[in-house]
């Protein structure tokens, strides 16, 4: 995955990810080069603003799994509730009922 960053948030070992051109439109390094200090310091020579970096899908995936466990345990306290507030009316049918779809919309977003 790419991200446009900062050239101040770049640091040495992050690797382009296309062209960086220059403000006359001359290459000043290739796609694929890995940055290091010597050549960030270059770029704000060049008054270079922005690079867009590679970024790792481990990043990525590290943060979807964190969503993913988020969301969960905001859906496990989001039940924890319904059990209280439909506990005093457990026997009652039509209450039961629309648990059961209060519950389906909550885990799978439609009735």
């Amino acid at each position: 995955m790419n991200k446009l960053i900062p050239l101040d948030d770049a640091v040495a070992g992050m690797v382009l990810s296309t062209n960086l051109m220059g403000s006359h439109n001359e290459k000043l390094l290739p796609g694929g080069t890995v940055l290091t200090d010597s050549m960030i310091s270059s770029l704000r020579r060049h008054q270079v603003e922005e690079v867009e970096v590679e970024i790792e899908e481990e990043f990525d995936a590290e943060a979807e799994a964190e969503n993913a466990q988020n969301e969960k345990l905001k859906l496990e306290k989001k039940l924890a509730r319904l059990d209280k507030l439909f506990k005093l009316t457990e026997h009652e049918k039509l209450n039961q009922q629309l648990k059961n779809y209060i519950i389906q919309f909550l885990t799978v977003g439609e009735i």
